[in-house]
């Protein structure tokens, strides 16, 4: 982890992830999640988002203070697909 910022460092070891490195402008935070919650289609949200002018609709996951959405969603719910369908 030499030549990491502290705050990257840190980040890494709270993880416990130490050989890898989040990045802050893709990762806000990690955090758990039970994998019942992940399989409730329930708790799988259709929401809408404008991108560069263009409306796509994507899946959420709000847990706790968290919102799953986008990519990590999609691939939840892809997974959640071929589980239980």
């Amino acid at each position: 982890m030499a030549g990491l910022a502290a705050e990257d460092r840190q980040k890494a070891i709270d993880t416990g992830v130490a050989d890898h490195v989040l990045n802050p402008a893709e990762v806000d935070a990690t955090f758990e999640v039970p994998l019942s919650f992940l399989m409730t289609p329930e708790n799988h949200q259709t929401i809408s988002r404008d991108f560069d002018g263009v409306r796509y609709s994507l899946y959420e996951m709000p847990y706790d203070q968290h919102h799953i959405w986008g990519v990590t969603a999609g691939i939840i719910r892809g997974l959640y697909e071929r589980l239980f369908r």
